[in-house]
């Protein structure tokens, strides 16, 4: 079955950075930069990738820019 590490990882690492912008919340800016971090080690890139000249941080890239953000209102 799939691991939740990824996601658990995104999630620490998301509070960090909320918490180092003095926010409470977890924002959708603070869980897209954190995926970065949590996600460079947990896939290798095959041969083919390399060839093309992916790299870690191309495919998170790519794959965020499938990921919906909902709307958020604060006040």
């Amino acid at each position: 079955s799939p691991s939740v590490r990824g996601a658990e990882d995104i999630k620490t690492v998301a509070r960090l950075y909320a918490f180092f912008d003095g926010s409470s919340l977890i924002l959708p800016r603070h869980a897209k930069r954190a995926a970065y971090t949590a996600l460079r080690g947990k896939f290798f890139l095959n041969r083919g990738a390399i060839a093309l000249k992916l790299t870690h941080d191309r495919v998170i890239t790519k794959a965020l820019e499938h990921v919906p953000i909902a709307s958020v209102s604060l006040s």
